[in-house]
């Protein structure tokens, strides 16, 4: 009875295979020339997962509505229109309340569209895969792939899994995606020195990058997340959310504006109350004043103008194949005077 396969991770103890050799390889993998057998793939199936990157959690509309409206500014603008409401100034009402819904719908679509452009991630990775099991070549879904599958590649296909090349002939890689060399690399299977670095570990191929010419067979090392582009994409998801300078610049607006708005209205109150008198309807005519001047003080049309100007950076931008998934960070790159960059960037 055949060991079981090791177990694959991308901690301390992480397998080097590019150091190994191809027998030292297949002795891990507990595999043969002949491939794995049906029993052997269901096991490692329900053992590793299907071949596939983790997709980050996605917040669902409520969350997202939240994230447009969690704006001072807005809230500013949402009290102003109950305060509006309360008056019956209905013009006034319709207004604000058209400045937030196309404030918030434009957020929306932009951020939309940006997901949808995002996903297209999932164009790069291999959909089918062509494996030896039980000594015969068959083509198989890339996600039913597995650790210990020996796979046959050739020019023009994108590599389904991350490989230890076992069999080489004249094969080259475009790793661009991964290292930034925009050549295609050769590939052997001979030992490399421990700690190499990504570009030069040339006995491994990895997932989606492209097969320029020539073919080989490689045995999976890795699959799904514990990919070189599933660790990419897990580290993207992990990232936590920033506010930008602009966010923090309106925010600041916001909390100004909402005292400056208080102590004037309240000015207007006092000033209204002396010279209308005391009564109770006195008292309601001197609210409508302060109330009057407060909503007019706040600048209604401010969140739309910057919506629609940062969706237009954003529509800029996307024509030029660059995606922005949030609209502040258009102010960020706007505000970049120097990039350093080596070859990967």
């Amino acid at each position: 009875m055949k060991p079981a396969a090791p177990s694959i991770s991308d901690g301390e103890d992480e397998i080097l295979w590019y150091a190994g050799t191809v027998q030292e390889a297949m002795q891990l993998q507990s595999v043969t020339a002949d491939g794995l057998n049906a029993a052997e793939v269901t096991s490692r199936l329900a053992q590793y997962g299907k071949n596939e990157i983790t997709p980050p959690p996605k917040p669902g509309f409520l969350r997202k509505l939240w994230n447009q409206v969690n704006n001072i500014l807005i809230f500013i603008l949402i009290a102003a229109t109950i305060v509006s409401a309360i008056l019956e100034e209905w013009p006034e009402v319709a207004l604000i309340l058209g400045v937030v819904v196309i404030n918030v719908t434009i957020g929306l679509v932009q951020e939309g569209k940006a997901e949808k452009a995002a996903d297209a991630i999932k164009g790069m990775l291999s959909s089918k895969a062509t494996v030896i099991r039980n000594g015969e070549r068959t083509v198989v879904k890339a996600d039913e792939v597995v650790p210990g599958d020996i796979v046959f590649i050739q020019s023009g296909d994108r590599v389904p899994a991350d490989l230890r090349m076992i069999e080489c002939s004249n094969l080259a890689i475009l790793e661009a995606m991964l290292t930034g060399e925009s050549n295609p690399i050769n590939k052997h299977t001979d030992v490399v020195e421990a700690g190499a670095a990504l570009g030069d570990r040339k006995n491994l191929a990895f997932s989606a990058t492209m097969v320029m010419q020539g073919q080989g067979k490689g045995i999976v090392v890795g699959t799904g997340d514990l990919t070189e582009i599933g660790k990419i994409s897990s580290m993207v998801g992990g990232v936590d959310a920033m506010k930008t300078n602009l966010m923090v610049q309106l925010e600041i607006f916001g909390r100004w504006i909402s005292c400056f708005v208080f102590v004037v209205g309240s000015i207007t109150f006092v000033i209204s109350f002396k010279d209308v008198g005391v009564g109770s309807d006195d008292i309601g005519d001197a609210f409508k004043s302060a109330v009057s001047v407060a909503v007019a003080i706040i600048p209604e049309g401010l969140p739309a103008v910057v919506t629609i100007s940062l969706a237009l950076a954003m529509q800029m931008l996307a024509k030029r194949n660059a995606i922005i998934r949030q609209l502040p960070a258009v102010e960020t790159l706007g505000s970049v005077t120097v990039i350093c960059s080596d070859k990967t960037g």
